[in-house]
């Protein structure tokens, strides 16, 4: 029952991550509702950090799910990190009001990922120094 429930929530944490890139907007707080998706650019960042947190949670309820947990404290930032470079554009393409300087601060993120990337290796290679 457990790994059912887990997986249940993985999998709609997953689809109000997804759905506004297919123009819904899957509303779970106060009066559950599906509505049309409306990108503003005032209240763009606020999905893709929704999106990013929501898949980034998925990810690991999966790999929860194929007993795999992360071997180190950086991989949740390393995830969140690459889910944000995914949702980020995506969104930003969707805007109404789309303009080149908003894909500014993909770089910086990146920059992050590969920083995380690099540091999750290397944690991952102190985990098990001397294990045997």
């Amino acid at each position: 029952m457990a790994r059912l429930t887990i997986g249940l929530f993985a999998f709609l944490l997953l689809l109000v991550a997804v759905l506004p890139i297919f123009g819904l907007n899957l509303v779970l707080f106060m009066n559950p509702r599906l509505e049309p998706f409306e990108a503003h650019s005032a209240t763009l960042y606020l999905f893709v950090n929704r999106s990013a947190a929501f898949a980034s949670i998925a990810f690991f309820a999966l790999n929860y799910l194929r007993h795999k947990r992360p071997l180190s404290s950086v991989s949740p930032l390393l995830v969140f990190s690459n889910s944000c470079l995914i949702f980020g554009p995506i969104y930003i393409v969707l805007a109404p009001e789309f303009s080149w300087g908003q894909l500014a601060p993909l770089p910086l993120l990146v920059g992050l990922s590969l920083f995380f990337f690099r540091q999750n290796q290397n944690e991952s290679k102190k985990i098990f120094v001397d294990h045997w």
